[in-house]
């Protein structure tokens, strides 16, 4: 979802994606998960320490929320120090980037503890009790992997087909 939001500044912003640029979708992707990851295992700890679902997700944003907030202003003011470069190209990324920082981490502190909300009863916190959901998944994108494997006519026939139907 940030993604979606870091690109959407960028075309409405009107500047044309360079070589630059285009390294922002795997910064985003990057500090997005960092900061998922972090509230998820908090919350894991708070609810393997007894803490019911609603509680573990308010210890989980008390604990992990101001570290994850002072992290994102160091790299927000990191990526906007680069805004005094000479280099056109090297004071879009740094604007732009900063921006997308900062939108991950609102969508990563409101979307995650949602989610955390919404799916909290049917994650354990014991360590490996989540194994057989594990599996299905595995067991599943390894159909996946093996019918594409085997069928990319049909693959790349279905992504052109998904592509004009974008045009």
């Amino acid at each position: 979802l940030a993604l979606c939001w870091t690109m959407g500044v960028v075309g409405f912003s009107g500047v044309p994606l360079n070589l630059i640029t285009s390294l922002l979708p795997p910064i985003v992707m990057v500090v997005s998960i960092s900061a998922a990851i972090h509230l998820l295992n908090r919350f894991l700890d708070a609810r393997a320490a007894g803490y019911p679902n609603a509680e573990a997700v308010q210890q989980t944003i008390q604990h992990v929320g101001g570290a994850c907030l002072l992290a994102t202003l160091t790299t927000m003011m990191g990526f906007f120090s680069l805004l005094v470069s000479p280099v056109t190209a090297v004071q879009e990324f740094a604007g732009f980037a900063g921006i997308s920082i900062g939108l991950s981490l609102l969508i990563t502190m409101t979307a995650v503890p949602l989610a955390l909300l919404g799916c909290g009863p049917f994650i354990s916190p014991q360590p490996g009790h989540n194994r057989r959901h594990f599996r299905n998944i595995e067991r599943l994108l390894e159909r996946c992997f093996r019918w594409v494997s085997t069928h990319p006519t049909r693959v790349y026939l279905g992504a052109g087909v998904v592509l004009l139907l974008l045009l």
